[in-house]
């Protein structure tokens, strides 16, 4: 069409704004006038604030009408009111956000693991540790990832353990794993399953916590106590 009308008096009920919330919406931007002069739209999202209201976010579908020559002669927009699900969207991407932060700025290695022992996800701490990065770990088993049990007989140990607490077992021990240059360190390590409503093992959360100066205390303790006795018997 060469002429384009939109109802002037549609600001006496609500004013459009663009994506900041902030900044009028130009008419030409309307969805009504981009669905005459463009084209159908689809789910093209607009604020709005109704006269004596609140923000509200719609989501617009426009389609163009044509007569018997195929002329655009008009278009319709359908609205929908889409306010409490990007509410919800903000929430989980805030929920989200602070979950990273939280997961990545902990000293532990932790991992997240489908039943079968999936490695999903893996903190920035046992990344760095090992000198990897996610796509050489995500999606691989636990126990074929740089940092896990190295022999064989080792690794089918792992596997065995994962099975346990895919079944319901929380499992912790001691594990010797070696970084991205080679260096050894004990960990305290823990396999914990998590349920859903029904009781049924939906994920589990591998835990590594380093214990090395713990470890070399303990040694260091049995070596004079092994001098102490030593000492004793000759005395």
């Amino acid at each position: 069409p060469t002429e384009i009308t939109v109802f002037k008096n549609v600001t006496n009920f609500y004013q459009r704004y663009q994506a900041d919330c902030c900044t009028l919406l130009p008419e030409k931007e309307h969805p009504l006038v981009r669905t005459l002069v463009n084209g159908n739209i689809k789910n093209v999202e607009i604020p709005i604030i109704p006269t004596n209201g609140t923000l509200r976010i719609l989501s617009t579908n426009g389609q163009q009408l044509k007569d018997a020559d195929g002329v655009v002669s008009g278009a319709v927009m359908a609205l929908h009111d889409i306010t409490e699900r990007k509410k919800a969207e903000q929430l989980l991407a805030f929920s989200e956000r602070r979950f990273k932060g939280i997961f990545n700025s902990t000293f532990s290695f932790i991992g997240f693991l489908a039943p079968d022992g999936t490695l999903l996800e893996a903190n920035e701490t046992v990344l760095r540790f090992s000198g990897v990065k996610p796509e050489m770990v995500i999606n691989r088993k636990l126990w074929d990832c740089y940092w896990g049990e190295s022999s064989a007989e080792e690794q089918e140990k792992l596997k065995g353990k994962i099975a346990r607490a895919a079944k319901g077992e929380f499992l912790e021990y001691e594990l010797e794993i070696v970084n991205g240059r080679g260096k050894p360190m004990h960990i305290l390590f823990n396999l914990k399953p998590l349920f859903d409503d029904d009781g049924n093992v939906i994920a589990i959360v591998s835990e590594g916590r380093p214990i090395q100066d713990i470890v070399d205390a303990r040694k260091a303790l049995l070596e004079k106590n092994a001098e102490l006795e030593q000492f004793a018997f000759i005395a």
